[in-house]
């Protein structure tokens, strides 16, 4: 066996253990639930901030009017970082979900 069949075989199975997640990555996430949401939600608000008043990122919306209520909980500017890139390089691949699954 050739190391591109076995490259391959890899992808398929791949695939096939992180479908529905890997066919459509922009919509789907392994785990549905509150923290995912809370995760997703702050995954974007930091890509939001970042990409345009990254001074005042941690005043974020979700306890309007307080504010640096990014504080309250994780900020997850690190893994921001890592995503910003996809999710600056165009406006339709705006989607935190996708930008969090091709970092």
């Amino acid at each position: 066996m050739t190391a591109r069949t076995r490259a391959v075989i890899y992808a398929l199975l791949l695939i096939a253990f992180t479908a529905p997640v890997s066919l459509d990555p922009g919509a789907r996430t392994f785990a549905p639930g509150p923290d995912t949401r809370l995760y997703l939600w702050t995954l974007g608000w930091d890509l939001h901030a970042l990409k345009t008043d990254p001074l005042h990122i941690f005043n974020a919306n979700i306890f309007f009017p307080e504010t640096q209520s990014l504080a309250y909980s994780e900020h997850l500017i690190g893994a921001a970082l890592l995503a910003l890139p996809r999710y600056a390089s165009h406006n339709t691949l705006s989607n935190s979900a996708l930008s969090y699954s091709i970092f």
